[in-house]
């Protein structure tokens, strides 16, 4: 047996594969820590008896990987009641913003769903926003990643974009000229207001105990200002 944290953890359970996906600026797999959202992962994992490695692969294919059993689970993902038959969810880590992104030259607001059925809305294939959107009876155009949608805005192909509102900006800021920048607005407010999750999978026997050790470290680090000592070093307000 070995011991980490406030917890007892046999040798072979102490060390988890978790699948990760880049989610700038909150996971992001090319600098130190991964991110904040990584960072509080691994501090409460840490606590919680376990040691962490990210594997970093694509949103979809970092589900289907810990559906099948080849990832422990998935960091950072929404919450989606279809994925709960093979994920289990860990309490939330933070909250994320998630917003509707137009063209400046089209004049397209937002205060209820039903502004958006008019238009088409870009969204990012295999994300749990679609379940949302198409619960609101809102028709969605998916394809993958931020930058593959926001040239479809540009063009025009799209009406709308949505989805988490600084991973967007991050992705629009590294990818396209100031010009290009300066033509895309953020409609406000927000769609929704995203928890963001550890995730394990459930084909990993021990996995409510991993969750049920992780929110306990979780609790740990928010109790004693670990949690928002990670905040306050990326710079982030909740």
């Amino acid at each position: 047996m070995l011991l980490w944290g406030a917890y007892s953890v046999e040798a072979s359970e102490k060390s988890l594969r978790i699948a990760a996906f880049d989610y700038k600026p909150f996971v992001n797999q090319d600098v130190d820590g991964h991110g904040y959202i990584a960072e509080i992962a691994t501090a409460a994992l840490l606590r919680a008896g376990y040691d962490v490695k990210y594997h970093f692969v694509p949103l979809k294919r970092a589900l289907v990987l810990s559906q099948v059993g080849d990832m422990d689970g998935v960091l950072g993902a929404y919450y989606a009641e279809e994925r709960t038959s093979y994920l289990e969810y860990s309490n939330p880590m933070g909250d994320i913003r998630v917003n509707f992104f137009r063209r400046k030259d089209r004049n397209i607001s937002y205060s209820r769903p039903v502004d958006m059925a008019p238009y088409t809305i870009g969204v990012i294939l295999g994300t749990s926003l679609i379940e949302a959107l198409h619960h609101d009876g809102l028709k969605v155009d998916e394809a993958p990643g931020n930058v593959n949608n926001l040239k479809k805005l540009l063009a025009e192909r799209i009406d709308v974009f949505v989805g988490t509102t600084e991973w967007i900006l991050d992705d629009l800021r590294a990818n396209f000229s100031q010009d290009v920048q300066d033509q895309i607005v953020v409609i406000e407010p927000p769609y929704m207001i995203q928890k963001v999750y550890l995730t394990i999978s459930k084909k990993k026997t021990s996995f409510a105990t991993i969750i049920e050790r992780f929110n306990k470290g979780l609790a740990q680090i928010k109790a004693d200002g670990t949690y928002q000592a990670i905040l306050k070093k990326h710079g982030i307000t909740q």
